[in-house]
Formats: structure tokens, sequence, C-alpha cells
């Protein structure tokens, strides 16, 4: 009735069009060239305000992170000529007096270490040796989103990737809380932050696969987003098949918002084997996607994978789950005080006597504050 009445304004769902009905007629000529079109123009904006109630933000400019449930409230960002980066180049999360780092160790076999000290570590930062201020290990909860393809290429792996999903949330820590971004050829929000299972079973049964695939949007939004979160630590974990084709944000917009947060990033790529490839979702190369999800996980310190089949996804959430449930904290003060804004390397490494044995795990650098 409020459609037919006062037609759908820019943010409710139809970007400003008419909204538009055919009337076909009992004469009318085989090929329709008899009917009639109706315009409903908007009169004028819905009286919300009148009534009580708060307008629904269901629909936005693309780019913006589109609430399912109006109730979740919109996260927006500009989108007037090219987009912003939603870190600016003088900002830092990192105080120069304190550099934290959250560190995986790793055996041959995929395995967390645990039982590691603070003797067992050295930190370099560009090329210096720092001494190891803060160190702790435990299992501490984190701000996490699930970053799900929603493309029309993952219709027919999307049951087992939700439950998938869905396993990760139960192996984590009870206390992290966790939101699920899905995207296709634009970014929605169909949860936001929860601790409670049944919100997210909930979400993940209202999913259903069409469009595009806007890898790049969906990162940048979504570390835009995981900084509200109330928990020090933050992660994100992205599934996807393929390679974007329809963001905004480019591919160095969305690698420099990583490197500039202290999100930690998880990928798994479903690529699909080169003889399933064609048709109208056709992939590219998947060496191209290999290399573009390898260097997003590589500039935070996370890790991604790439099963040879979707069945292997479950079993991959979890071990992410654990693998977050298992990291050392490392912190130490920057004996390179100047505040230039530049890239600072580090390298995080175990003792010479364990070195050979495990591996370390760790975001690459961080940006310097900038005064």
């Amino acid at each position: 009735m409020k459609e037919r009445l006062f037609g759908l304004t820019n943010s409710e769902g139809n970007h400003g069009e008419d909204v538009k009905e055919y009337y076909f007629y009992v004469d009318s000529t085989p090929t329709h060239s008899f009917m009639k079109y109706l315009y409903k123009y908007p009169q004028r904006e819905f009286p919300y305000r009148d009534l009580g109630m708060s307008k629904p933000n269901l629909r936005a400019d693309h780019g913006t992170i589109k609430a399912s449930d109006p109730e979740s409230g919109e996260y927006t960002f500009s989108c007037d000529g090219e987009p912003e980066l939603l870190f600016p180049e003088n900002e830092s999360n990192v105080d120069v007096q304190l550099v934290q780092l959250p560190v995986a160790v790793i055996d041959r076999d995929g395995r967390a270490v645990n039982g590691l000290t603070k003797q067992s570590f050295e930190v370099f930062e560009d090329g210096v040796q720092q001494e190891i201020t803060f160190f702790r290990r435990e299992d501490i909860p984190v701000s996490v989103g699930l970053l799900i393809d929603n493309s029309a290429s993952m219709h027919n792996k999307r049951q087992r990737v939700n439950a998938a999903a869905l396993a990760f949330a139960r192996e984590s820590n009870p206390q992290d809380e966790t939101f699920i971004v899905g995207f296709d050829d634009e970014v929605f929000l169909d949860q936001d932050f929860t601790n409670n299972i049944d919100d997210l079973t909930k979400a993940f049964s209202k999913i259903d696969t069409r469009g595009q695939t806007a890898v790049y949007d969906a990162i940048s939004l979504s570390v835009n987003h995981v900084r509200q979160g109330r928990k020090d630590k933050k992660a994100l974990l992205l599934i996807s098949d393929g390679e974007d084709n329809a963001s905004r944000y480019n591919f160095e917009t969305a690698l420099a918002a990583l490197r500039k947060s202290d999100v930690v990033l998880y990928a798994i790529g479903l690529l699909d084997e080169p003889e399933q490839r064609g048709g109208i979702f056709r992939k590219v190369p998947e060496s191209k996607v290999k290399e573009t999800l390898t260097r997003f996980a590589q500039a935070t310190g996370g890790q991604a994978y790439f099963p040879k089949s979707v069945d292997e996804v479950d079993q991959l959430c979890r071990s992410i789950a654990h693998d977050l449930r298992n990291q050392y904290m490392i912190g130490y003060s920057s004996s390179n005080n100047a505040a230039e804004g530049s890239w600072r390397r580090i390298s995080d490494r175990l003792t010479d006597r364990m070195a050979p044995r495990f591996t370390v795990r760790a975001k690459p650098g961080y940006y310097a504050p900038n005064h």
C-alpha cells in the first residue's frame, strides 16, 4: 500500500526509479502492441516521523554495507567520484610506544605449537632487533567477520560453506563476537556482531546466491566494520570461489586497508578445476586468484588455503578457529621514535635452536604514526 501511494524514494529500494505497472487489455493484439503503462511517480516522502517510525535502511548507494534487517543499521562510506580510502595515509592504528602482534607458530604438520616463552622469540624492525616488553599466550576473545561469497557460481557450494562457517563459530571462543557479510555484485551486512549461534544460523538460512563477485569491496568495508568490534583482537575469514569482477574498490585499496589495520585475514579459495570452468560464470586462471588471496592473507599474518574440494572446507574452518585460539601476543616498544608515517618491516623469528622445527606467521609490518 505504501508503495502504491507514495512510490519509493532513493534509499527505499529502487534508486529513485518509477514504480511501473503494465495493463494488458482483453483486445490486445498478439504482439502486445496495445497495452498501457501506468507510472507511479513518488509524490512525497513516506511520513515515517509522523507515524513514530524510523526509516529503514534497506538500500543505499553502491559500495555501502547494506543491512538486510532494518534494525541492523547501515554502514556507509562516501562514493562521490572515486572511492575513498577507509584509512587516510596519515592514519595508523599502531601506537609507536607499543607495537603488538598476534603470532602463530605451527609445526610441519600444520598444528599450533604451544608452550613457548618470551625467550623463544626474536623481533626485528627494519633489521634492528627490538626488546620484547609484552608477551602473552592465552585464548583471547576475537571480533571476527565471516565474508561469504554469495555470487551465482557459489550456488552448489553454499549449503556446505554455510555449515563450515557455523562450524568455525562453534569451535571459536564462546566470547567471540561475529558478524556476517555476504557479497555478490554488492556487499550486505547479513548479521551484525553477535555471540549467539542461533543468530548466525538464521542469517545463513536467508542467503540466496546471485550476481557476480565483489571481493575487494567486501574486504575493504569489512576491515572498516570489524574496527567497531569490542574485542582487542580482530580477524576476518573470507570464503570465495573466484576473482573479483564487480567491486568499486580495487585490489590496491583493499590491500592498503588490510595493511593499515590490526586485522588477521584467513582466506579459503574454492577454485574450480580447469575442465570445470565455462559458461557465463567462467573464472579467471586459478593462479591469479591464488596470488590475490595469498597476498591479502600474508599482509596480515594470516593464511590462504585452496582445498581440492568444497568438502574440505569444514575441517579448514575448524582448523582456522583453533589457530586463532592458540596464538601468541608479542609487544615491543619501537626503538625508532620518528613519526614520519613510513612502512616499517617486522620480522618475527624463533631462536636458532627452535627455528628449523617450526614456522612463524605474523604481520610483516606496520605504518608508523605521522604527526
